[in-house]
Order: C-alpha cells, then sequence, then structure tokens
C-alpha cells in the first residue's frame, strides 16, 4: 500500500526526560491506524510533532513520499494534516457554519465572507462524508458528539486529508460512539487516512485497520487489528499479563451519608441546570451519575461539594444540613471531590507535586503543618507517599517537578492520591479515568474500592458506562438537568443505559 506518513527515527526529550526514543512509524493511505499505550507513553508527543506542536530533537516526517518541515501546526495544515483535540476548540457562541470557516472564509470580490458559497461547499462535504449537522445552530446548543463532527467537518473544509483524532470517543454515549465509528469508516471509504488515539482498546479492534502500541517512548509493535486481541494489546502496552480487576466488597452498604434533597442549581445564563434532584449515597457505596457531557452533571457536582449555591432544595452530609456550608468546612466534615477538570479546578499545575499534594487539608495538619509553619521534609515525605501509592512517573523529586511536567494520567493519580489521602466520609469524583489506560485505571478503581470498604460512600460521575458497570453499585441517568432512571447495576444492561442518556426511553 502506499505510504501516507513515515516518522523516521524520532526523538523528543524534555529535559532528562525522553518522551520518544527513537521512533519509526509508517501509516498507510486511507487506513485507520490505532496508536495506544500507557499515560505518558508518548503518543501525544509523537502526535503533537506530526502536527507540528513540538518540534523534534531528531529524526524526519515524510508525508505522500516528500519529506516535510513541520515547525507549526500551519505547516501540518497546509500539507493536508488536521488534529481533532479531546478538548475541543471552538468559539461556543458562533454558529456550526461561522466554527468551520473561522480562518479561512471565502471572499467575494469586494472583501466580504462569501456565505453562500461556504454553506454550498459544507453541505456538499456533509452529504459526502454522511455527516449530519445543522449548519446554523450555535455549537454550544449541540451535544458533544455533533460538536465533534463540527470539528470532523472544518478538517475537511481546510482540505485534511491526513485526520487525527486524540480521544474521540472518551465522553461519548454507546450510541454517539458508533455514530462516530460510523463517520471514521466514511472517511476511510472516500481515502481519508486517520490515525486514532484511543485508551477504549474495544474500540480499536471495532475500527481500526492497524494498531501500534508504544510503551516508554518507544514503538514496541505494530499489529493487524483482526489478527489480535484486547489482552494481547494490553500486554504489548504494559510489558505484563492484563490486570484482573475485583468488584466484590468486604463490608455491606449502610445508612445514607449524602442525601440531596429537591435541589436545583444553575449556573449565572446557563441553559441547563440541575433540576429537582432527590437521591441518597449510602455507606460503603458507590453510586453512578451516567450521562452525555453538559446535560447538568457539573452543577450537580458544583452545588453538593460547595462551588455553587442551589436555587433551591437541600444537602446533607451524615445527617447535617451542609447546603449553606463553604467547601472548606464541607471537606473538615469528610467531604472530598475529584472535579473533571484536573487542569484548571483540581491541580495548580506550575507548581510542585509536593505543593499540589498538600492543598486542601494537609498544610494545616501535623506531621505537615508545625507551629503554624510547613515543615516541606514532611510534605515531600506525604507528596512520596502518593507517589508510591499510585505509581506516578514523576521526572525528577516531588518538591522539584511541577505537575506541568507530568502525563494526563500521572496529573490525575496526583490529584485522586490527594483526595483520598484522608478518612472519608463522602467523595464527589467525576471522570475520574478519562484518557487514562488500562493500568491506571486499575490502580485508581483498586483505591476507590479500599476508601469503598472502609464505609466512604462515593458519587461517581462519568460518561464511561464500561467503567460504571465494572465498579458501581447502582447508576442514576441525567438527561437534559433531570434525574430520569434509577438502576442497579447488576439488573440492567449498558445498552439500556445509553437509551435513557439520548433521552430515547424517557418521555
Amino acid at each position: 500500500m502506499e505510504s501516507a506518513i513515515r516518522l523516521d527515527h524520532i526523538t523528543k526529550r524534555f529535559g532528562s526526560t525522553v518522551a520518544c526514543a527513537d521512533v519509526t512509524l509508517e501509516i498507510n493511505r486511507g487506513e485507520i491506524h490505532a496508536v495506544v499505550g500507557e499515560n505518558g507513553a508518548g503518543k501525544s508527543t509523537l502526535m503533537n510533532v506530526l502536527y507540528g506542536l513540538v518540534h523534534p530533537d531528531e529524526g524526519e516526517i515524510w508525508i505522500h513520499g516528500s519529506r516535510a518541515d513541520i515547525r507549526q501546526p500551519l505547516d501540518a495544515i497546509e500539507i493536508g494534516i488536521g488534529m481533532v483535540h479531546q478538548h475541543m476548540m471552538q468559539v461556543s457562541s458562533y454558529s456550526v457554519v461561522d466554527n468551520i470557516i473561522l480562518g479561512c472564509e471565502p471572499r467575494t470580490r469586494l472583501g466580504l465572507t462569501d456565505r453562500s458559497q461556504a454553506l454550498a461547499e459544507i453541505e456538499h462535504l456533509t452529504e459526502k462524508f454522511g455527516i449530519s449537522v445543522s449548519l446554523d445552530q450555535p455549537v454550544c446548543d449541540l451535544p458533544i458528539g455533533l460538536r465533534q463532527r463540527v470539528e470532523i467537518v472544518k478538517l475537511l473544509y481546510r482540505g485534511a486529508d491526513i485526520m487525527i483524532l486524540d480521544e474521540p470517543t472518551a465522553i461519548l454515549s454507546p450510541q454517539g460512539i458508533e455514530e462516530l465509528l460510523d463517520v471514521m469508516r466514511n472517511l476511510r471509504e472516500e481515502g481519508k487516512t486517520i490515525i486514532f488515539i484511543s485508551h477504549k482498546l474495544p474500540e480499536v479492534l471495532a475500527v481500526s485497520d492497524r494498531v501500534s502500541v508504544m510503551r516508554k517512548g518507544r514503538l514496541v509493535g505494530t499489529v493487524e487489528a483482526a489478527e489480535t486481541t484486547q489482552e494481547d494489546l494490553v500486554e504489548l502496552m504494559m510489558g505484563t499479563s492484563p490486570p484482573r480487576l475485583a468488584k466484590e466488597r468486604e463490608s455491606a452498604i449502610g445508612e445514607a451519608v449524602l442525601e440531596v434533597k429537591k435541589m436545583s442549581a444553575c449556573e449565572l445564563g446557563g441553559n441547563i441546570g440541575i433540576f429537582d434532584a432527590s437521591f441518597r449515597v449510602r455507606k460503603g457505596e458507590i453510586l453512578a451519575i451516567a450521562g452525555v457531557e453538559g446535560n447538568g452533571q457539573r452543577e450537580l457536582a458544583s452545588a453538593i461539594v460547595g462551588l455553587m449555591k442551589p436555587s433551591s432544595g437541600t444537602v446533607v452530609l451524615m445527617g447535617e444540613d451542609i447546603t449553606h456550608l463553604p467547601v472548606g468546612q464541607r471537606r473538615k466534615l469528610g467531604m472530598a471531590f475529584v472535579p473533571e477538570d484536573r487542569v484548571n479546578l483540581g491541580l495548580v499545575i506550575d507548581a510542585s507535586i509536593t505543593d499540589n499534594a498538600i492543598l486542601g487539608r494537609t498544610y494545616q495538619e501535623e506531621p505537615v503543618s508545625a507551629g503554624g509553619l510547613i515543615d516541606w521534609k514532611a510534605a515531600d515525605a506525604f507528596a512520596e507517599e502518593i507517589i508510591s501509592e499510585f505509581r506516578v512517573k514523576s521526572p525528577d523529586r516531588p518538591g522539584v517537578a511541577t505537575v506541568e511536567a507530568l502525563s494526563g494520567g500521572n496529573m490525575q493519580k496526583v490529584l485522586v492520591g490527594r483526595e483520598l489521602s484522608h478518612e472519608l466520609r463522602c467523595l464527589v469524583i467525576c471522570q475520574p479515568t478519562q484518557g487514562l489506560d488500562v493500568g491506571a485505571k486499575q490502580i485508581i478503581y483498586e483505591a476507590l474500592f479500599a476508601k469503598r470498604d472502609e464505609g466512604c460512600g462515593i458519587l461517581l460521575i462519568s460518561s464511561d458506562l464500561e467503567e460504571i458497570f465494572d465498579i458501581a453499585d447502582r447508576v442514576l441517568v441525567i438527561y437534559k438537568g433531570r434525574l430520569v432512571a434509577d438502576l442497579d447495576c447488576d439488573e440492567t444492561t449498558i445498552e439500556e443505559v445509553g437509551l435513557y442518556m439520548t433521552g430515547a426511553n424517557y418521555v
């Protein structure tokens, strides 16, 4: 087959850390090629090299048989490479068509935007590739799956022949995932080359032609998707057999630790909030909230942990009304919070691992707090405990290495480790393993099970239904700000929950 991309002996270092070590990867024209690996394995760095976000220290890039000098994303775009980032770069208030043409608007002879020409081109592309979107709607009003398709149309509009999709299924419903995989297949049939970055191995095997596996910065193998299994891929990724997850509990579920009663909350000017929500999280229970992103999960979590004031209703922790208590007081009563946005809400990324490890409560407690001052030796020791227990891969000592220097998965382990480092009554944890590899997920799940068995009630907010069914006892489904189903995980199916998530089972 004809080569679309050849990354030839790519090496990239960040200080003493070698993110990519002598990687040679060839991708054929017109194939869906998955790149998988543990967090920190180097796959994101490799894709950033291809897209011009990072310049390699060594190696060459060849596109369609010609050497390419890609030093910035504009260089990549000009030779037909596009990238859909996990966190989409869109102007929420703009319409679909305005987002698609932004920066490359067709012009009339008078220099005005030729919207009729743009609409004609976009409609042709959406019909040709089987991508259905409403062009006049503001993108903020679209579900996440359609917003991703807008990004794909934007790449097509710019003439991309090679598309890098970074974790595109991480926050989609089962139906949304199937629709996206169908779009990818249509693109392949039209001769497009797709690089698919994902930790979700069933989807990788369902849609990919070949799969390349990275481990510790090196390419360790490329296999035909039809001739391999999830277990084979995990073993290549980790260098060992896949871990087994034991969901069995050591203690029975007890009385309610958290009660939410007829609570409503909405951000100022927000279209969707949480409305009239009532539920209980019991001692030793993992209760999941399932829903497509943007259906009120953020407002629900924020009102429970004290980041937002509910407009009505109450929040009760261990029998005490905490509706109007500040965040710090809730934490002292045994509540912890892992937000979905670890970079902006959970961590201070330009501060050290130690600084981040003691945020919240630890800096006020012995032995870290000594006579009103911080004992930095004790603080470093506390951070080392988190690094050891959660197997955080750090380029330097915790008092020296910044969180910014860690991979996304290792950032998440620092955050979860900090929040779970105390005796807890209730934990609110949002999207705990989004974008994490199999090994990192196992570490976090085991930590959650340990807290559950200590009697902590856990409210898990996740869009990953496999995760919910792996670790939760019950699942509440949220749709357009309302809780529309209360289901026992042992008595329902992923398909049924997925239908509730999309509103198909809710009238």
